[in-house]
């Protein structure tokens, strides 16, 4: 999966601008000021917002540590153990 890498100003519109106020009533009392319309966002709402902020800041690729391996597996210098390969497999599995 690639995530796209986004400053909030790239946000879709739906994700970043409040909603406009609802308009009154017609049989709104006389002298009462309108009702807004309200929305209450969880914790779980705010805490999905924030990761996806972090998600967005941060590179996918590590550049540098791309070009390194693939410098040292065109060398020939690049070897994992076999103790390592299993060590991840069973690490994974967890």
């Amino acid at each position: 999966m690639k995530i796209e890498r986004y400053s909030p100003e790239e946000l879709p519109v739906s994700m970043r601008t409040p909603l406009p106020p609802r308009l009154p009533a017609k049989a709104e009392a006389p002298g009462r000021p309108p009702e807004m319309d309200r929305a209450d966002i969880s914790t779980a709402g705010r805490s999905i917002s924030y990761l996806v902020l972090q998600v967005l800041a941060h590179p996918e690729i590590r550049g540098e540590l791309v070009r390194e391996l693939q410098a040292k597996i065109a060398s020939g210098a690049y070897t994992v153990s076999s103790d390592q390969v299993a060590e991840a497999i069973l690490k994974e599995q967890k």
